[in-house]
């Protein structure tokens, strides 16, 4: 993981407390994340993504923030929901 890598790991963990987070590189020069959080209980997704934008900027220069593609938003269970295995039993 490299610097920017890890600061963004650092204000993320901070700010949401998250139960799961990863970072993926896009190409050479951006990142895009996974985030699950028990602070996105009963919100809409447009307000997950307002609060960790907002935490963002608030924590990382303008040159940083456009590194960052974006971020999928979970709560813990529906991280768990989605990533169960697929049953292909008859």
């Amino acid at each position: 993981m490299n610097p920017f890598e890890e600061k963004i790991v650092a204000i993320m963990t901070e700010h949401f407390k998250p139960t799961m987070l990863e970072l993926e590189q896009h190409d050479e020069f951006r990142i895009h994340g996974f985030i699950a959080s028990a602070k996105f209980e009963n919100q809409e997704h447009l307000v997950r993504q307002k609060q960790i934008w907002k935490v963002l900027r608030k924590n990382s220069t303008k040159a940083e923030q456009k590194k960052i593609l974006g971020f999928l938003a979970y709560t813990p269970a529906e991280y768990e929901a989605y990533n169960e295995p697929i049953s292909t039993s008859a």
